[in-house]
């Protein structure tokens, strides 16, 4: 087993549900323990592939899918992609619109926004709001759907973080997503689409990023 953290020391609906979100006057969580993979998983990691797997929460019957990636790219070109609103609509053709309401600046080093995604899914439109808590310094965002707002769909909490990669100027992003759509499909079937949507996601943000650095 390896912890690529220390290398060197509806697919559409549940991919724009999984982007970044934290409840207003939250806590700060903390930030998560590097995973640990096994050695094909790092294999992959290492060949800029990107790994996907899920857990099912036998308790509240909610996945929690991962997903993980390394990208040559700096903390700082990886998080104005996250917090870019034009990149958010790039990510998918569904998304109409992506709507910054607040950006505030609730600490030092903690940054939050939130924001209203209008999409449109097999001709229904499709509205959700989410905060985003980017914490600077820490290589973490964590988000959480805001149940203050109307919205289109069940739940959505997560996190991505940052972790040092293989070689200078590389970084290993591990990206969590707990999603429960409300939507009546089969839990395989969500389950399945999930992993796909993360996966096509850091996909995205790998791609970018790197153009961006380069």
């Amino acid at each position: 087993m390896f912890t690529p953290c220390r290398l060197t020391a509806l697919t559409s609906l549940i991919a724009l549900l999984t982007l970044p979100a934290a409840v207003a006057g939250a806590a700060v969580p903390p930030k998560p323990v590097c995973p640990t993979f096994t050695e094909d998983q790092l294999a992959k990691i290492q060949a800029d592939e990107i790994v996907v797997f899920s857990v099912k929460d036998e308790d509240t019957g909610r996945s929690t899918a991962t997903a993980v990636a390394e990208i040559a790219a700096s903390e700082a070109d990886i998080y104005a992609i996250l917090v870019s609103e034009e990149h958010s609509e790039a990510a998918s053709k569904a998304m109409q619109k992506c709507t910054v309401n607040k950006d505030e600046q609730v600490a030092p080093g903690h940054r939050r926004l939130t924001v209203t995604y209008l999409m449109k899914v097999a001709y229904k439109d499709i509205q959700w709001t989410v905060n985003r808590d980017l914490y600077d310094g820490q290589g973490y965002l964590h988000f959480e759907i805001d149940d203050s707002y109307d919205n289109d769909f069940a739940y959505t909490q997560g996190y991505y973080a940052l972790y040092p990669g293989s070689a200078a100027g590389r970084q290993i992003i591990v990206y969590v997503s707990n999603i429960d759509t409300g939507l009546k499909i089969p839990t395989w079937l969500e389950e399945d689409l999930t992993q796909g949507s993360l996966k096509k996601y850091l996909k995205y943000l790998k791609t970018a990023a790197e153009a961006e650095a380069n």
